[in-house]
């Protein structure tokens, strides 16, 4: 797959005027999960800063979470992650996990709450008392 082609595109749509080079990335979209060669020739390339890769299913799982998401700052920070940028400080990516989740947390119903895990056939689980038997251990012997 050659690189040039996709940069040779962006090229000539900014030569045309109709992006720019501050507000324009290239980003593939992969079906596979073996993405190990496609990655090193990004690296390797003098388009490493333009160019992006993300799966299938992660596109779609932040499309999903978009969907729930009512606060703009944290929709414009998802699609910020999706430009090529220097990624040794992961700070912001951090948060924009951490904020996503909290909002889509926020919003999840109720009644949605329940079926995050399958309910249990049989007796209901009782919790266990470890109050006493943890003092007995704790006792000073007279």
């Amino acid at each position: 797959m050659s690189l040039d082609t996709a940069a040779n595109y962006r090229k000539d749509l900014i030569r045309e005027n109709r992006l720019t080079t501050d507000k324009s990335s290239i980003l593939y979209v992969v079906g596979r999960a073996d993405t190990g060669d496609l990655e090193a020739q990004v690296r390797g390339s003098p388009h490493a800063w333009d160019i992006r890769l993300i799966s299938v299913d992660a596109l779609l799982r932040l499309l999903r979470i978009k969907g729930t998401l009512e606060d703009q700052r944290t929709v414009d920070r998802i699609r910020e992650i999706l430009i090529p940028q220097e990624f040794t400080r992961v700070d912001g990516i951090i948060d924009l996990v951490f904020s996503a989740a909290k909002e889509a947390s926020e919003e999840l119903p109720l009644d949605d709450a329940t079926d995050i895990e399958p309910e249990r056939k049989g007796k209901k689980f009782t919790p266990v008392n470890f109050e006493l038997p943890a003092l007995s251990v704790f006792k000073i012997p007279e």
